[in-house]
């Protein structure tokens, strides 16, 4: 039997990560995928649990996305201040086949729940954040003068929202501390 590239990566990737289980063995593992370089998987993804793998059900047809997760992705961008081109990175896609998945996304099965799994993240951080720091996200999350830059990292990788959120906790005072330069700079202007 010949497996596509993209079934074969899964198949190795999956294979790697299975017997890890039975050789005590925990090295890190690289996850590929054709749109981005491979990146290393966060190590609470080394496990697999065989009960869950046997007891998967078989998905035959992709589920189609729901519109409201293209509104979801419209209002994010929006209150974060970012660009398409922005919003792309941090989903892990390219521009095209965001804005493919944009105008079509019940046909977009390839990288539509990807990008479906960052939008919750994103809007569950949105939702923790104070309204006045969202506009700042990418100022603190991407400036070492500013924030940490592994807030932006953990973006990039697609970090957990439970992750997303306690970055922005530990960053909180950050925040407020730009929040009030820009508002005395106003101030002053």
């Amino acid at each position: 039997m010949l497996l596509s590239r993209p079934t074969a990566f899964v198949v190795t990737a999956f294979t790697a990560l299975a017997s890890q289980a039975y050789l005590d063995n925990v090295s890190p593992v690289v996850m590929v995928n054709e749109h981005a370089m491979p990146q290393r998987v966060p190590e609470e993804l080394y496990y697999i649990n065989i009960d869950d793998v046997d007891n998967a059900e078989e998905v035959t047809e992709p589920e189609a996305l729901t519109p409201a997760a293209v509104a979801i992705y419209t209002q994010l961008k929006e209150e974060f201040g970012i660009s398409h081109t922005e919003m792309a990175k941090w989903l892990d896609v390219t521009r095209r086949s965001l804005y493919y998945w944009k105008s079509e996304p019940e046909r977009a099965t390839k990288v539509g729940p990807q990008i479906e799994a960052r939008l919750i993240s994103l809007s569950a951080l949105r939702d923790e954040m104070e309204p006045e720091h969202r506009s700042l996200l990418f100022k603190i999350a991407f400036s070492p003068i500013y924030g940490d830059p592994r807030l932006g990292e953990a973006i990039f990788a697609g970090a957990s929202s439970e992750a997303l959120i306690e970055w922005y906790d530990m960053l909180f005072s950050q925040f407020e501390s730009y929040r009030s330069t820009l508002s005395h700079k106003e101030q002053v202007a």
